[in-house]
């Protein structure tokens, strides 16, 4: 055989080896493929039977939980036996929940609850009045006993409102008898503010001027307030004229600032009236304006405490 020969010979023997070589290394890859995959399914199998056995064993029966009684507190627990008892004895099936018995603790808390309180009613005497002038606005009536005070009162949502129109919301130049915005006549605030126009006729809050003599305030002494609520009276202890800058038109002033105001009224009034007022009191402030142009920036000013209060009659 020829060089040549021999040559070819032996690449088509490598050739064949390798291809061998190859065929052998499938089958190794086969044969772990499927020896992978019996092992899988065997997996399956041991788990299909675990599970299985586990399906077919004996379910427990549950207790008759109508004759155990949970563990609670002692009131609770006679009263869940007796209902058990109750229901053993009957011919219906006990079917109950232990919610369905009742929290003796919550019920006597429910029970101790303060009822809601009623509506209180109007003042048959201002409902009449509102009816009269046809005006909800209309939320108490003022009397200066023996002088020409004597008005309903009205109160808008600001203190604009009434400087100019009357009791029947017309334009007026004489405006209105009208309670600070702020206040709450049925409370009864701190400081209730009132205001009115000095009027060259004697109307309005023209009468508050005669408090300078202080003769006339021993003549008049006390304030009659009829609220939608209440009849109140207030005893005058101060008259003043003073700036608008003193700030007296806070209803529900801080003590810090109360006590300033109280302070500043017994040095400005025109004189001592022997009436003892402080912190603990309830005020009432008149105020109107001054009588000469000049003095624009000034104001009258009536205070008053409150010394009784009474329910009014209601419809």
């Amino acid at each position: 055989m020829s060089d040549l020969k021999k040559q070819d010979f032996v690449e088509v023997e490598a050739k064949i080896d390798a291809k061998n070589d190859s065929l052998k290394k499938k089958r190794f890859v086969l044969k772990l493929v499927l020896a992978a995959n019996v092992v899988a399914i065997t997996a399956l199998a041991v788990l299909f039977v675990y599970f299985q056995s586990l399906a077919t064993k004996t379910v427990p029966q549950p207790s008759n939980t109508a004759n155990e009684v949970p563990k609670t507190e002692p009131a609770v627990q006679e009263t869940v036996t007796t209902a058990v008892s109750q229901q053993n004895n009957s011919s219906e099936p006990a079917e109950f929940l232990l919610e369905d018995v009742p929290d003796e603790t919550n019920a006597k808390a429910v029970s101790e609850a303060p009822p809601e309180p009623e509506p209180r009613k109007i003042s048959k005497e201002i409902a009449d009045l509102r009816s009269e002038y046809g005006n909800d606005d209309i939320v108490g009536y003022i009397t200066i006993e023996g002088t020409s005070v004597d008005y309903p009162i009205v109160q808008a949502e600001d203190n604009a409102f009434y400087l100019k129109r009357n009791i029947k919301k017309e334009e007026d130049a004489a405006g209105w008898i009208f309670l600070d915005y702020e206040n709450d006549l049925g409370a009864i605030n701190r400081n209730t503010i009132i205001y009115g126009h000095n009027m060259k006729r004697d109307i309005m809050f023209h009468a508050i001027r005669y408090y300078r003599d202080e003769s006339f305030y021993k003549k008049h002494p006390r304030i009659s307030v009829k609220t939608i609520y209440e009849n109140t009276e207030w005893e005058v202890f101060s008259f003043m004229k003073t700036h608008v800058s003193l700030n007296y038109l806070e209803v529900e002033p801080s003590d810090e600032d109360y006590k300033y105001l109280l302070d500043e009224i017994r040095r400005q009034r025109f004189y001592d009236t022997g009436v003892e007022f402080g912190l603990n009191d309830k005020i009432i402030n008149l105020s109107t304006c001054s009588v000469y142009k000049s003095e624009d920036m000034y104001r009258y000013v009536l205070s008053a405490k409150l010394v009784s209060r009474e329910d009014a009659k209601v419809q």
